[in-house]
């Protein structure tokens, strides 16, 4: 399921934030749920299997109401600004929407904004194969050591096949941990590029000095249906909860896109 956002402000047609600005949104995310003890939840824990924590929800970067403008290390962004987020958790949503739309001020970053509007969505994956669209980067990678043991972290790019196994296994926990009980489905999941890929070089903030790797573009996914509708439903790699790997489906622009 996916919720949309629609943010405006009083006394502005626009607002400023940092050009690395995912833990502004991420904060922002945490900040409009309903119940404290849900956002503690997902914030500290999450859903674990394994040694693996997943918050099971993902969210786009920021859209604004026009063309976004670059003063140095800052982006002006026109209202209204527009966030997709996605789960497959219904509380999650709820939680959400209810808390957009009965918090009055609603920070981001300095920018002091109000929700005008919620729509809930649920896009339905028909059958083993779905196009899709990303509206943040996807982002896929390895912690690897060197040769003093210290860590290092190696990107993947969808021509290699480490993008797409690693893509396939991190869809198979986020259903297990969705869908408890389910036998997760069997089959392979393949990726294929459809449009030219881009890659984004992010950072989580400002100051941060090791940059996230991901690729923007859109992707033909096919596989068990199951497995698919995780991928809209929770995000495509990794980080998703930093915001990245949301995806929307894009058949009705498919002969365009191609």
């Amino acid at each position: 399921m996916h919720i949309s956002l629609v943010f405006s402000a009083k006394s502005n047609l626009h607002i400023r934030l940092p050009c690395n600005n995912h833990n502004l949104l991420q904060a922002m995310v945490y900040g409009l749920l309903e119940a404290p003890a849900l956002a503690a939840f997902l914030h500290d824990r999450g859903y674990v299997q394994g040694k693996r924590h997943f918050k099971l929800f993902c969210f786009s970067r920021i859209f604004g109401g026009g063309a976004i403008r670059r003063e140095r290390n800052h982006i002006l962004i026109p209202l209204p600004l527009r966030l997709m987020i996605a789960s497959p958790v219904r509380e999650i949503l709820e939680n959400l929407a209810n808390g957009s739309l009965t918090k009055r001020c609603i920070r981001l970053g300095n920018n002091l904004l109000e929700c005008t509007g919620v729509t809930m969505q649920n896009p339905v994956v028909e059958g083993n194969e779905v196009l899709v669209r990303t509206l943040s980067p996807i982002l896929c990678y390895s912690t690897m050591s060197k040769a003093d043991g210290s860590p290092f972290t190696v990107y993947h790019s969808p021509w290699g096949s480490d993008f797409t196994e690693q893509i396939e296994g991190n869809l198979r926990k986020k259903f297990a941990l969705s869908h408890p009980g389910e036998v997760v489905p069997e089959g392979v999941v393949t990726l294929e590029r459809v449009s030219k890929v881009r890659q984004r070089i992010d950072f989580f903030r400002m100051d941060d000095r090791y940059p996230l790797k991901g690729w923007d573009g859109v992707f033909r996914l096919r596989g068990p249906k199951a497995l698919l509708q995780t991928a809209v439903d929770c995000g495509l790699g990794s980080k998703n909860s930093a915001g990245f790997g949301c995806v929307e489906i894009a058949e009705k622009r498919k002969r365009k896109e191609e």
